[in-house]
């Protein structure tokens, strides 16, 4: 509470004066009263101390707008379980809607205008756009078109509001036109403005109470890419669990993300300060280059949860080897008591400036750019769950930059200052195509001249990734020769004795041809082998047992000949493990929370020997014992490797039954190390996460008599 002597001049000034808000302050605390809110007690809406004030403040750079922000804040809900809860309702009425397409299709719209509607006031609410602008665009045409009925209102509403945000942000959120797939009788017209009206938020018995809290009754600050991703599994829950999809825990995304994305960066930037202290600059030109095209996969990225912490963990190592190169540059620009810069300190400088061009622009939004479309890759087969993993990422962007993502500070030369990620965002099936082989050597041999001009187009775009018509022209090359390589995918199944209805049920994927710049060179030349491939692949691949299993891709899987861990009753994770394997560059990170069935069934041991032989296990982390998947009868472990072969000497750590998440989170837990040549001595080369390792190797090592073959198969605990 305010010191008894300043309370009776603050209710003066918010009782008898005309201002709508009073700041009280000693400079070192800031206490903010309303007109609104303070009306017969003295105590603020909101404080907050001088630094905190001052970082906040700059973003928006207006003290009436700042106020009414924090005054909004107020009386917002935090998201947490009830936000879910809302998500549902929000769902129910719009569903209450008549639609003139199928329900799948109609599902798909209303999850869409509700992620319009959640972009547009995550953007309100980081002081991107003006204060209140939901309510203030339906105010405004509500009254300017009531007279002329609901459908006018709606009409202009969704008019403006897709215009302004396509002219300003260029996201394909704001290409949909939903009042196209509404039937227009008047009631159902009547049915939708009433209903979204209470979605939105605009109606008086939602604030701050009410029974039903509308999009705008939410503090969306908070919101992160698991909000969206949890609203996922809720409304196509039955979809997914059918499919094997599960989301995951973001304390489980953000240490796979460490693990792989934060070592791969930490090392590059342990060899660059050698470099820069050793003043090797053509190496560690070398070295920026090799940081600036590091590619991260995710082979079914879902929501993006994986992608999104990926994106935060090299928008802060980019930010650190900046901060690295701008130090050096200013050691180099003393003037050591001289009126001048000695040759030598120019000239290093100038190599340095040259090296900070390569590592992209000083502006952090076009430096995001470039980040998303450098370094971000994600397949799917779920075109919604792709979608929203779209929308996590432009999210996302703007939360890195808000200052620079505000409208009025942006460029007014361009419409387009988010990335299209259509080069970068697949919905296809990440295990279905033609072998990287076939498609690599098919591309060669008759696409060079198409595969130097996807390179002059992509190099293009990684230079302006605000020219979106670069990004068409890459789709209408591929897109040419995607018919082609389809049909020779049918060609090659009839060949092999393969059923080509598969074809009908999914969307084929041929690696070699979408990345193909992970393949090839930019003169359309192979790259060499060990260099083909992503740097780091991670996620949560989806897990159907074998039974589960649609036929025809049991069938495919088993018999197309690209995955030789498609064994008796595999499951469905073991190919994407495989897929993985194949897809990563020698020396690549590898990075999944994945069933621990694997590791000691019959089926598992194709996948085994080659993680055993052909791979450095870093770490095997067993979470089973923690509600991961609640519900699911799935026991998770975290498998993380570097595709190299292991040394004579390699120890794997492995955590056995890890009950906390705080231990995961803290990087504190109970741990072995064991050699990996012991998996190798092991019959069938089960891996033993059961934390018993020490004294099984003590066993082995004792003169036993061998009673013969035993198969003894454990699932879960």
């Amino acid at each position: 509470m305010v010191p008894g002597k300043y309370q009776e001049q603050i209710l003066r000034y918010i009782q008898e004066g005309e201002a709508q808000f009073v700041i009280l302050t000693n400079l070192k605390e800031w206490f903010f009263y309303s007109k609104e809110l303070t009306p017969k007690e003295v105590k603020p809406f909101s404080s907050i101390d001088f630094f905190k004030f001052m970082e906040e403040y700059e973003i928006i750079g207006n003290l009436r707008d700042y106020l009414e922000r924090k005054e909004l804040e107020s009386i917002r809900y935090e998201l947490d379980k009830r936000f879910l809860e809302s998500l549902k309702t929000w769902v129910k009425m719009l569903s209450e809607v008549e639609f003139t397409v199928d329900e799948k299709r109609k599902l798909e719209l209303i999850i869409g205008l509700i992620n319009k509607f959640i972009f547009v006031q995550t953007l309100d609410d980081y002081g991107v756009i003006e204060v209140n602008w939901i309510k203030k665009l339906w105010s405004n045409q509500e009254r300017m078109w009531q007279r002329k009925g609901n459908l006018r209102v709606l009409e202009k509403f969704f008019d403006k509001l897709d215009e302004w945000f396509y002219r300003y942000y260029d996201t394909e959120l704001f290409n949909e036109k939903i009042l196209q797939y509404i039937k227009k009788d008047p009631d159902n017209i009547d049915k939708l403005y009433r209903n979204l009206r209470i979605v939105l938020g605009l109606t008086y018995s939602q604030i701050p109470l009410g029974s039903v809290k509308g999009i705008m009754q939410y503090n969306f600050r908070y919101i992160d890419e698991d909000v969206l991703g949890k609203a996922y599994e809720i409304f196509l829950g039955e979809i997914r669990k059918e499919e094997g999809v599960y989301y995951t825990p973001k304390y489980i995304t953000q240490y796979i993300a460490e693990n792989t994305v934060g070592n791969v960066y930490d090392e590059l930037l342990m060899e660059i300060k050698k470099k820069l202290e050793g003043e090797r600059f053509d190496e560690l030109k070398e070295l920026v280059s090799k940081f600036i095209s590091i590619r991260v996969l995710d082979p079914a990225c879902g929501s993006g949860s994986f992608l999104i912490k990926a994106i935060r963990i090299i928008n802060e190592k980019y930010n650190e080897l900046n901060q690295l190169i701008e130090e050096h540059i200013k050691r180099y620009s003393n003037y050591k008591g001289s009126l001048k810069l000695s040759k030598g300190d120019g000239v290093k400088i100038n190599q340095l400036t040259e090296i900070k061009r390569i590592i992209g622009p000083s502006s952090s939004r076009e430096l995001i750019a470039r980040i998303l479309v450098r370094h971000i890759h994600g397949v799917d087969l779920d075109k919604r769950a792709l979608e929203v993993a779209k929308v996590n990422i432009w999210l996302e962007a703007i939360k890195l930059a808000p200052k620079e993502f505000r409208y009025d500070r942006l460029p007014t030369e361009t419409n387009y200052i988010l990335p299209n990620l259509e080069m970068n965002l697949c919905n296809d099936d990440s295990l279905i195509g033609l072998p990287e082989e076939f498609t690599i050597k098919r591309l060669h041999d008759k696409h060079q001249i198409d595969l130097v001009e996807l390179f002059n187009l992509r190099q293009k775009y990684l230079e302006n990734p605000m020219n979106p018509k670069l990004v068409e022209g890459i789709e209408d090359i591929k897109r040419k020769i995607r018919n082609e390589l389809d049909e020779n995918f049918k060609e090659y199944l009839e060949t092999n004795g393969i059923s080509t209805q598969i074809v009908n049920q999914t969307m084929l994927f041929h690696w070699a041809l979408e990345f193909w710049y992970v393949f090839f060179d930019e003169k359309g030349a192979f790259l060499p082998k060990d260099s083909q491939g992503f740097d780091i692949i991670l996620g949560n691949p989806p897990y159907i047992e074998n039974k589960r299993l649609d036929p025809l891709t049991k069938n495919y899987l088993q018999n197309c000949g690209t995955y030789r861990t498609a064994y008796k009753l595999f499951d469905y994770a073991v190919p994407f493990i495989e897929r993985a394997f194949q897809l990563l560059n020698r020396g690549g990170r590898f990075g999944y929370i994945v069933t621990n069935k694997f590791t000691v069934t019959d089926y598992g041991i194709k996948i085994r020997e080659i993680l055993a032989k052909d791979t450095t296990i870093e770490q095997i982390l067993d979470v089973s014992y923690l509600p991961v998947f609640k519900g699911t009868g799935t026991y998770p472990i975290i498998l993380i490797f570097t595709k190299l072969e292991p040394s004579k000497d390699h120890e794997i750590i492995i955590a056995p039954k890890i009950s906390s998440e705080d231990s995961v989170i803290q990087n504190k837990y109970r741990c072995i190390k064991t050699r990996q040549t012991s998996i190798l001595k092991t019959p069938g080369y089960m891996f033993d996460i059961s934390g018993n390792i020490l004294l099984c190797e003590k066993i082995r090592s004792l003169n036993v008599v061998n009673l013969g073959k035993l198969q003894i198969s454990v699932i879960g605990h």
